[in-house]
C-alpha cells in the first residue's frame, strides 16, 4: 500500500496532491452538511427562527449566527443545498484528478516496463515467452493502476466515514457505540482478503496464459493453417479465455457476497438501534431520527469502502507482476556486465581461449583463439551445432564467454558500454525482422540522419533498389506484420540495406544471403569487395560461394576451430573445408 501510494505521489505529485486537498474538502464539508440535520429536523414545521434544543444544534446556532446566517428551517435548508451544490463539484473534481492519476500512471509504469524489458540481456528473453511480456505490458500494468485508483478511493471514503462517525458519536455516543461494534463484528466476519490475493494471482497467471496463447498461436498462423490445427487452436484459445472468465467471476462473487451479508446485516443493525434508543436510551425524537439519517447515509459508504479495499487486494497482484518483471531484467545483468567505456575499433577483433556452455554441461564453444584484424572480411562455416550462433552471440554481446575473453583492440569487451559497442556493428540475421511501416522507415532506422539519397544508395549496394521500385508505391510500400507482404529474398536484401544504412565499422552476417538469388548475391559481393579495407566484415554462411573471396576463412566443428585460412589454401588442404566444397559443388 505505501509503495503504490508513494509510487503515485512521487510520479505525479501535483494530480495526487490536488485529490487529497479535494478529498479533505469534501469529507469536511459533508461533516458542515450532516451537523444541519439535526436543527432542520427540530425545526420541522416551523419556518420561523428555530430554537436549538441538542446541544449539538446549539453548537451549530453559534457558528452561524456569527456569519449573519439567519437560524431558521428555510435558511438551514437553502445553506445545506449550497453544501451540497459544492461538494458535488468537489466530487466531479476529485473524480477527474483520480482518474488522471491513475492513466497517467499506467502509462508511466508501462513504459518503464518497456524499457527495461528492452535493456535486458537476450539471454533473459530466451528463458521466457513472449505472452508473459505481453500480458504485463498490456493488462497487469492497468490492474496495478487500478489498485492505485481504488486505494485513493478507499481513503476517500475512509474519511468521509470518519466524518459521519464523528456527528453520530455527538448526536449519541452510546448509539454509536453499539453501531460501530456491530459493524466492526460484521466486517471482522466477511473478511475475505486471504482468498482475494490468491483470486487475484490467479487472475494474473489466467491474464498470462491468455496472452501466451494469443501471441503464440497468432505467430504460427501459417504452421497452425498448413497442418489443420484450427480446431485444436481454438479449443486451446477457448479453455485460456474460460479460465479468465472463471476467475473474474470468482473474485466478482467474493465481493458480492460481502454486499449481500452486509445488506442483511444492515436491517438488523437499524432495528437494534432503534429498540435500543426507544426502549432503553430514551433519546430525544429529533436525535434519534438524525441520527438515523447518517445510519442510512453511511451504509453505502461502508459498502463502498469495502469493495474499494476488496477491489484494490485483487487488483495488487498485477502491480507484484510488474516488480517482479522489473527486478528480473535489472538483475538478470551480471554484476561487472555495464561499464562506460565507448566503443572503438582500428585494431582487431580477438577471441582468447574463449569457451562458452549454455547449460553448464556441453561447450557450444571450447577453448577456441580467432584475431579478426581491422578491415579484413572473415567468413565463417561449419555444420549444425559447431557453434557459429555463439560467436554471433559473443560478438553481440548478446551472452559472455564462460571462460575466456572477447577482446577489442585488447579491451575485455564486458568492460565496454554494450550500447556504445552495437552502434559500430550493422548485423543482419537469417530471419531478419520488418516492421509494419515503410520500406524508407524500415531502411531509416538504423541512421535516423540518413536522407534518401544515402538510402537508396544503400539498397542498390544490396540488390534490392530495382525491386522496391518494381513497387507500386516505391520506398513509401508498406510491408505489412514482419514484412510479409514481400519475397524471403528481398526481406532480406533490406535488412541487408538497412545494416549498410547505418555506416557501420563491423558488417555482421549471419546467414544473411542465404535466401537470395545467384544474381542479388553476386550483388552483395560486389559490395563486400568494395568494403574491403574500409569496414571489418564477419559473414557465418552455410554456402560456401558466399565466403569464398573472404580474407580468413574459419571452419568450426563441435565448438573448436580445424582450419583456418583462404579458400584456395583450405581446399588445397583437401580438410573439412574441402569435403564441404566438394558435397556443395560436386567438384
Amino acid at each position: 500500500m505505501q509503495k503504490l501510494l508513494k509510487l503515485a505521489f512521487l510520479s505525479h505529485p501535483t494530480l495526487v496532491a490536488t485529490t487529497v486537498v479535494v478529498s479533505v474538502l469534501v469529507a469536511f464539508i459533508e461533516g458542515a452538511g450532516l451537523a444541519l440535520i439535526l436543527p432542520i429536523i427540530e425545526g420541522l414545521g416551523k419556518p420561523e427562527l428555530v430554537r436549538p434544543e441538542h446541544p449539538f444544534s446549539e453548537v451549530v446556532f453559534r457558528v452561524l449566527t456569527p456569519l449573519g446566517i439567519p437560524f431558521s428551517t428555510t435558511a438551514l435548508v437553502l445553506v445545506g443545498l449550497a453544501l451540497f451544490s459544492f461538494q458535488s463539484f468537489l466530487l466531479f473534481v476529485k473524480t477527474v484528478t483520480t482518474v488522471k492519476v491513475r492513466v497517467a500512471l499506467e502509462a508511466k509504469m508501462r513504459t518503464k516496463l518497456f524499457a527495461s524489458l528492452m535493456a535486458a540481456p537476450i539471454s533473459y528473453f530466451d528463458s521466457q515467452h513472449l505472452g508473459r511480456f505481453t500480458n504485463a505490458i498490456t493488462t497487469e500494468t492497468n490492474r496495478a493502476s487500478t489498485a492505485v485508483l481504488q486505494l485513493l478511493n478507499a481513503l476517500v471514503a475512509a474519511m468521509l466515514i470518519s466524518v459521519y462517525l464523528a456527528t453520530a458519536i455527538i448526536i449519541s455516543w452510546q448509539l454509536s457505540i453499539v453501531a460501530v461494534g456491530l459493524v466492526g463484528a460484521i466486517a471482522l466476519v466477511a473478511r475475505q482478503t486471504g482468498d482475494l490475493k490468491q483470486r487475484g494471482k490467479r487472475m494474473t497467471e489466467a491474464n498470462t496464459a491468455l496472452k501466451t496463447t494469443t501471441v503464440e498461436y497468432l505467430s504460427a498462423v501459417r504452421d497452425v493453417s498448413a497442418m489443420g490445427l484450427e480446431d485444436h487452436a481454438n479449443k486451446v484459445f477457448m479453455r485460456v479465455s474460460r479460465g479468465v472468465a472463471h476467475e473474474l467471476v470468482a473474485i466478482e462473487r467474493v465481493i458480492a457476497g460481502f454486499r449481500s451479508v452486509y445488506e442483511v446485516a444492515a436491517v438488523v443493525i437499524i432495528a437494534t438501534l432503534l429498540a435500543l434508543a426507544v426502549l432503553v436510551l430514551d433519546i430525544q425524537t429529533a436525535a434519534v431520527v438524525a441520527f438515523f439519517i447518517l445510519l442510512f447515509r453511511l451504509s453505502p459508504r461502508l459498502i463502498l469502502l469495502q469493495s474499494n479495499l476488496y477491489q484494490y487486494v485483487s487488483a495488487v497482484p498485477g502491480y507484484r507482476e510488474l516488480e517482479r518483471l522489473h527486478a528480473e531484467a535489472q538483475t538478470n545483468w551480471e554484476p561487472g556486465q555495464v561499464h562506460t567505456k565507448p566503443a572503438k575499433l582500428s585494431d582487431a577483433i580477438e577471441f582468447r581461449k574463449v569457451t562458452f556452455s549454455y547449460d553448464g554441461l556441453s561447450n557450444a564453444l571450447d577453448t577456441i583463439d580467432l584475431l579478426v584484424q581491422q578491415g579484413t572480411t572473415v567468413g565463417i562455416v561449419g555444420g549444425s551445432g559447431a557453434g557459429k550462433s555463439t560467436i554471433v552471440n559473443l560478438l553481440l554481446r548478446f551472452d559472455d564467454p564462460t571462460a575466456g575473453r572477447v577482446l577489442v583492440d585488447g579491451v575485455d569487451l564486458r568492460e565496454i558500454d554494450v550500447y556504445s559497442w552495437r552502434s559500430l556493428i550493422g548485423f543482419v540475421g537469417q530471419e531478419p525482422f520488418l516492421f509494419h511501416e515503410s520500406i524508407a522507415h524500415n531502411l531509416s532506422l538504423a541512421n535516423p540522419t540518413a536522407t534518401n539519397v544515402d538510402i537508396q544508395a544503400a539498397a542498390k549496394q544490396a540488390g534490392a533498389h530495382a525491386s522496391i521500385q518494381e513497387l507500386p508505391d516505391g520506398y513509401a510500400t508498406v510491408l505489412g506484420d514482419r514484412g510479409a507482404l514481400l519475397s524471403g529474398g528481398l526481406r532480406q536484401r533490406l535488412a541487408i540495406a538497412r545494416a549498410l544504412v547505418r555506416n557501420p565499422q563491423v558488417l555482421l552476417l549471419d546467414e544473411a544471403t542465404s535466401n537470395l538469388d545467384a544474381h542479388s548475391q553476386d550483388a552483395i559481393q560486389e559490395a563486400i569487395h568494395a568494403m574491403h579495407g574500409k569496414r571489418t566484415v564477419i559473414i557465418v554462411a552455410h554456402r560456401l560461394s558466399t565466403i569464398r573471396a573472404c580474407d580468413v576463412i574459419v571452419v568450426l566443428e563441435k565448438g573448436r576451430i580445424l582450419e583456418t585460412g583462404t579458400h584456395e589454401s583450405l581446399l588445397r588442404k583437401g580438410g573439412q573445408y574441402a569435403k564441404f566444397y566438394s558435397a556443395e559443388t560436386g567438384e
